[in-house]
């Protein structure tokens, strides 16, 4: 039997029954209020199983990102293409992510991450390379622009990725979270990837 095929038609876990209930709850009920004790409730598992799976409620939130990074691989159907432009594909991707991070379940997940950041510096940040190395498709496309000399060979592919995240975040993510804009523009996009190709076009 082919195993991609067992795989897709393979039941959800546990683990992910307590990962889907704990995102909906953190979304909509908010995450410091929230107990162990009410996530396992909603979950339908006992604070047992609960913990057997995830040691403390921080480290279910950061399971939740790496969860969501991959759940959302589907959405992503770009793949690099050595016959166009750069800045083509890129606008492709940019509008790829962005329209993913603009779901409203999204959005409120970041506000608590931000405010978790603004607690602990230290809220997922051991687990970011991890976080990151679920974007398979995104990494993909940068491994191959590397190899085709059209992004820098001499940087970790990671790190290309980390870096288009930060020019998102801080020209879309954070005025959408603080000043409350709405969507992104044509202009939004063309600068998220004119910073991305002067930060890691080759030098």
């Amino acid at each position: 039997m082919d195993s991609n095929a067992s795989n897709e038609n393979k039941a959800p876990s546990k683990r992910d029954d307590i990962l889907k209930a704990a995102l909906e709850i953190f979304v909509n009920e908010g995450y410091d209020g929230t107990t162990m004790e009410y996530i396992s409730q909603k979950a339908e598992v006992s604070k047992r199983t609960l913990y057997k799976h995830f040691s403390n409620k921080r480290r279910l939130l950061e399971e939740i990102l790496i969860y969501l990074v991959e759940e959302n691989q589907a959405l992503f159907n770009f793949s690099f293409d050595p016959k166009l432009a750069l800045t083509g594909q890129l606008n492709t991707i940019v509008r790829a992510k962005v329209a993913n991070m603009s779901q409203p379940s999204h959005i409120q997940l970041a506000k608590i991450i931000i405010s978790q950041r603004l607690k602990d510096k230290e809220f997922f940040q051991p687990h970011l390379q991890e976080i990151l190395k679920g974007d398979k498709v995104t990494l993909n496309w940068i491994e191959k622009a590397q190899n085709a000399k059209m992004l820098n060979p001499n940087l970790p592919s990671v790190e290309i990725l980390e870096g288009l995240h930060e020019i998102i975040n801080g020209l879309l993510l954070l005025p959408m979270l603080v000043l409350k804009k709405q969507d992104a523009c044509e202009w939004d996009i063309e600068r998220i990837c004119l910073m991305f190709e002067a930060a890691y076009s080759p030098k």
